[in-house]
């Protein structure tokens, strides 16, 4: 079939080699829906390369369960680098990743990676793609992934991918559909209507290249009627061959092929296939020339003769060298013998979990707990929980850890304290935060007369449990006992997690010695080399500096946190980062960076834990609330799973005091927000944590208990004495004008102007708004942003989206960019080119740029 509505995209993926091949390499995403054509754009692509060029590739298979690293251990094989060796050597993944890039970049006339169908892909491939392309531009390679990216799943996997990447080394090629024009040049030399052949395709380009072949009259309404009609006209014996290809994702090794296929004379029978086009051939395998026809057929056959042809395949790949374990596994699935998926899924699982394909791992265990059921021991469920918690599956991992509980009983009760300690974690993730300190009470009962470093682990899990729920004058006790043991036992790593929890309990009452303790905490992590005990503690010192509303340490902190799990592939805590510096920025008043930051923080479909995107929701709430930029539902939606009463304080307090803002601005919902409040500070013993929680309820007109203000940071606490000066004075100490401005909002009238000035140089809409209201004021009483508009009457929201269409992103990336909504991106988009009477976005932004509006 030929190439057509494809030049300039050809020309993208040509254009992008040239860096690549002097040195500095590039990064081509080539995404589009199924059957749209990006593997014949790939093949076309690579036979126009020149021969100086190496070309390696390889692709990611539809298997049940993804098998790790698997397009890449293919393709490496090419360059003599055997991923499962390294890997079986226990070497570090970061360092095997290194050794993948040397390989990559080590030939003169640079490399050309093509990996396909990255949808398909495991944690681990994703890590390594991720980890090439972040370092690709100082080496010649040239890397080139395609993917569907129609479901929210797809979308994850490439959003995770390239995560970070700068645009000037990433490229997009989008293909769409072949337009009418196209379908019709295609059937010039067929009898087919072309006006029938594209209204029944839609222009996707496998179902054109069906229909043109299929001999029927009559045009079939969906590509699996058309291929299976096609195959409908085949001899008994080449579909017993299309059938027995069927089964396999990807590559059909032609002696399996004819092993498991009913049929009289195999080899006569492929040669019907490859003569009808049905199959292709490559070396010794057979494939379909699209995934569409293999699952067309495969869903075809009857349940009976599947599982047969599955079983048949297992029982040949059971004796194989070659073969993967998750390959295997997949077809003893397919065949249902249980017995085999028990023995061989909890081998896939640890072998997953070696080179990070948390998913997978999590997969493979719940897949060999399925297939043992009640006879699943202890062990085996635990680590199907833990991996289950890795993955963000909490329920999962809740209830396993409980099933693994049951099957130890009473009699070893180390494994049983140390089982109660993992529980406790699990059920704190959940928020079941009564659960957890239960559990963990009760692993240190068990675990009382058994000195040793479970006890050590359970000590220092109950003071981290202490410490993210603001109790932390009750810190300090377990944390310390937990230290001890830890020495005597030399687990520097039990050490370094109860240092974090101590140096954040000493927040107010002695920061310069949390301090100290959260460096210490790191210092050890790093000697360790375990950067995720570092990531903690570094997380938890920006907090910490939040928390004492010392902002420009907090953004120093956040940015060190931020480099630091950039570097060493630590995605969540990356997140989390990244999310606070919206914070701090926000406080800082630098709000025009804020939502790019606060929106890479926060991702509701990315899989990372969900605690990790709440700095990012946060910072975005306060950004909508404080300027009056439109709603992000998802925001809300997200924000409600931590608004209930059992949330601990660190998560609902920021909430509350943001609601209780708005209700102020608002004029609006005060008592929902008083009552807020009140459950706030009715939860945590050490109050001054949220220190913002009196201040609000003191605004709001509510009772504020007698309490001990004496270590709240210095604005609270002379704002709570009724010094409105010295509170403004404090937070201009420490660069916050907003917050400056909010203190001013409540004192004198003089004070109030005062107040409204810098609201409007921050453009703080909302609070311009009932600034007017206090002060009597009757002009612009909007508490909106104002929808001024510029030349060619565009508002200010449609020039900031114009500006980043000249960027080249597309509306769902304009959308996370801008805090809206990609529906609400496209009003936009119509409007700019209705105004700028453009007929592309590529006109308009050519012609915003020579009118000067960009």
């Amino acid at each position: 079939m030929r190439l057509l509505d494809r030049e300039k995209e050809l020309e993208a993926l040509l254009r992008s080699l040239a860096p690549a091949t002097s040195g500095e390499g590039r990064v081509t995403l080539v995404s589009g829906e199924a059957g749209v054509g990006k593997t014949s754009l790939l093949r076309v692509f690579t036979s126009q390369v020149s021969p100086n060029i190496r070309i390696l590739r390889g692709a990611c298979e539809d298997l049940r369960v993804a098998e790790p690293l698997g397009p890449w251990r293919d393709l490496l094989v090419d360059v003599d680098l055997h991923l499962a060796d390294r890997l079986a050597d226990s070497e570090r993944t970061f360092s095997v990743f290194s050794h993948v890039l040397s390989a990559l970049a080590d030939h003169p006339g640079g490399t050309l990676v093509v990996l396909e169908d990255l949808h398909w892909a495991d944690d681990a491939t994703i890590d390594l793609v991720r980890f090439i392309a972040r370092r690709i531009v100082d080496h010649p390679i040239c890397l080139v992934v395609s993917s569907r990216a129609e479901r929210v799943e797809e979308r994850r996997m490439i959003r995770r991918a390239f995560v970070d990447l700068p645009t000037n080394i990433m490229n997009r090629v989008e293909l769409s559909r072949l337009s009418e024009a196209a379908v019709s040049e295609l059937c010039r030399e067929s009898l087919k209507d072309p006006s029938k052949v594209f209204a029944a395709s839609g222009g996707n380009a496998f179902y054109v290249s069906e229909l043109l072949s299929n001999a029927g009259k009559k045009i079939p309404l969906s590509i699996r009627d058309a291929v299976l009609a096609r195959i409908d006209q085949l001899p008994g014996d080449a579909k017993s061959i299309i059938q027995a290809a069927s089964i396999m994702p990807r590559r059909a090794e032609v002696e399996h092929v004819m092993a498991i296929a009913d049929c009289t004379d195999a080899e006569a029978a492929i040669e019907i296939c490859l003569e009808e086009g049905l199959l292709t051939m490559s070396e010794t395998a057979l494939s379909f020339r699209h995934e569409i026809a293999r699952e067309a057929v495969s869903s075809s056959i009857s349940t009976i003769k599947r599982q047969a042809l599955h079983k048949r395949l297992f029982q040949r790949l059971g004796n194989s060298k070659d073969a993967g374990l998750p390959r295997i596994l997949h077809h003893a699935q397919a065949a249902g013998d249980k017995s085999a998926v028990a023995e061989l899924a909890p081998k896939a699982a640890r072998a997953a979990e070696a080179v990070g394909s948390r998913r997978e791992a999590a997969e493979f265990y719940l897949m060999a707990v399925d297939a043992l059921a009640d006879a699943s021991d202890a062990s085996l469920l635990e680590a199907a929980a833990a991996a289950c918690y890795l993955v963000g599956n909490h329920p999962a991992a809740a209830g396993l850890q409980t099933r693994a509980l049951e099957k130890i009983g009473e009699s070893d009760p180390i494994r049983r304290g140390d089982a109660l300690r993992k529980l406790s974690r699990y059920r704190w993730i959940r928020s079941d935060f009564s659960g957890a300190f239960e559990a963990v009470r009760e692993a240190i009962a068990v675990l009382a007369d058994h000195r040793g470093p479970e006890l050590a682990q359970a000590y220092s899990s109950l003071s981290q449990l202490l410490m993210t729920g603001f109790h932390t004058p009750e810190v300090e006790a377990p944390a310390t006992r937990a230290i001890e043991l830890a020495r005597e036992f030399n687990r520097p790593d039990i050490i370094s997690h109860a240092l974090n929890n101590l140096g954040m309990s000493k927040t107010h009452s002695d920061p310069e010695l949390g301090r100290k303790l959260l460096s210490e905490s790191i210092e050890i992590g790093l000697k360790l080399d375990d950067p995720d005990h570092a990531a903690r503690a570094m997380s938890n010192w920006m907090h910490f500096e939040y928390h004492r509303c010392e902002f420009k340490n907090a953004l120093e902190r956040a940015e060190i946190a931020a480099q630091f799990t950039l570097e060493n592939e630590l995605d969540a805590y990356h997140r989390y980062a990244l999310g606070m510096i919206g914070r701090t920025k926000m406080d800082l008043g630098q709000w025009d960076e804020v939502v790019h930051f606060a929106s890479r923080g926060f991702d509701p479909e990315d899989r990372v834990p969900e605690n990790y995107h709440f700095n990012g929701a946060i910072a975005l709430l306060i950004y909508q609330v404080r300027t009056g930029a439109e709603r992000n539902d998802d925001v809300g939606e997200y924000l409600a799973l931590f608004d209930h009463e059992t949330s601990e304080a660190q998560r609902i307090g920021p909430y509350s005091e943001i609601v209780a803002e708005r209700a102020w601005l608002s004029g609006q919902g005060m008592a929902e927000a008083i009552e807020r409040l009140r459950l706030v500070a009715a939860k945590s013993t050490d109050i001054e944590a949220v220190a913002g929680v009196p201040v609000w309820l003191n605004r709001l007109g509510a009772e504020v208990s007698d309490l001990d203000i004496a270590r709240f940071p210095k604005p609270y606490l002379l704002e709570l004495k009724g010094d409105i000066a010295g509170a403004a004075s404090a937070w201009a100490d420490m660069g916050a004008p907003y917050n400056r401005a909010l203190a001013l909002a409540f004192g004198s009238p003089e004070q109030q102007k005062e107040a409204q000035s810098t609201f409007e140089v921050l453009q703080a809409f909302p609070a311009i708004g009932r600034m007017n209201e206090i002060l009597g004021n009757p002009k612009n009483r909007s508490r909106g942003r104002p929808r001024a508009e510029g030349p060619y009457g565009l508002t200010n929201r449609q020039i900031d989206v114009l500006r980043l269409i000249d960027e080249g992103l597309t509306n769902e990336q304009i959308g996370a960019r801008l805090f809206i909504s990609p529906k609400t991106v496209d009003h936009h988009v119509s409007a700019i080119l209705s105004r700028l009477e453009a007929s592309s976005r590529g006109e308009a932004a050519a012609k915003a740029r020579n009118e000067g509006l960009l």
